[in-house]
C-alpha cells in the first residue's frame, strides 16, 4: 500500500516544475484580484459624505480637472465661492449722482497778525486856465517831482455851459489832465486838482 502511495506522489523534480512554471500566473491573478478588490473597496468607501467639509483646497485638484460641465446648474451658492478670486469685467460708468447738501458753515479762522504801520505823503497840485466862448480847452496840474496822481478833478466857473469832456491821469503819469468846452460866448475859468503821493 505505501509503495503504491509513493508511486503516485510527484517527484521532486515534477513540484519544482510546477513552482516554476505553474506559481506565476497564480501569483499574478492574486494580484490582479486583490487591486480589483481594492479599487472596488476604495470605490465604495470615499464618497462625498466622507469628505470634511473645508478640507479639499485649490492645490488638491488638478488644474483644468474640472469644468462647468462637473457643476450642476444651481447647485453652488455666494457661500461655495470666494468672491475675492472672481474676477469681473468693468461695468460702463455710472450716470451722476446728485449733489450733496451743503455743509455746514466752518468755524472762524484765527485773527492774522497785525501788519506794518505805514505811512504816506500826500501833495495837492493845482492847475488854472479860461475857456474863451466857443472854445476848447485842456489844462494840467502837475505833481511835486518824486510823486505820482492818485486822483483829480476839475472845478468850472459856469456849470451849465462849461463841458468837462475828459479828465483823468497825464500820459506821463506825473499830474492830471482835464478836458473842457465852453458852450457859451463869454470865457469861463477852470481850476484842476490833482492828489499826488509818493
Amino acid at each position: 500500500m505505501e509503495d503504491e502511495f509513493a508511486a503516485r506522489r510527484p517527484s521532486r523534480a515534477r513540484w519544482t516544475r510546477l513552482r516554476a512554471g505553474h506559481l506565476q500566473p497564480i501569483a499574478i491573478a492574486l494580484v490582479f484580484v486583490t487591486t480589483c478588490a481594492g479599487a472596488a473597496t476604495g470605490a465604495a468607501l470615499y464618497t462625498g459624505k466622507d469628505v470634511k467639509d473645508n478640507s479639499i483646497r485649490g492645490a488638491d485638484v488638478r488644474s483644468g480637472s474640472l469644468t462647468g460641465a462637473q457643476v450642476r446648474d444651481g447647485s453652488l451658492t455666494s457661500g461655495d465661492v470666494d468672491l475675492t478670486d472672481v474676477t469681473r469685467p468693468q461695468g460702463p460708468v455710472g450716470p451722476r449722482g446728485r449733489d450733496g447738501a451743503k455743509g455746514a458753515t466752518g468755524e472762524v479762522g484765527a485773527t492774522g497778525d497785525p501788519g506794518r504801520s505805514g505811512s504816506a505823503t500826500i501833495q495837492i497840485g493845482l492847475g488854472f486856465g479860461t475857456v474863451p466862448g466857443g472854445r476848447s480847452g485842456v489844462f494840467e496840474a502837475q505833481c511835486p517831482a518824486g510823486f505820482k496822481p492818485i486822483g483829480g478833478g476839475v472845478e468850472v466857473s459856469d456849470e451849465v455851459n462849461g463841458v468837462i469832456t475828459g479828465s483823468s491821469p497825464n500820459q506821463t503819469g506825473t499830474g492830471w489832465r482835464v478836458e473842457a468846452h465852453n458852450k457859451s460866448s463869454s470865457s469861463i475859468w477852470l481850476y484842476t486838482r490833482v492828489i499826488c503821493t509818493t
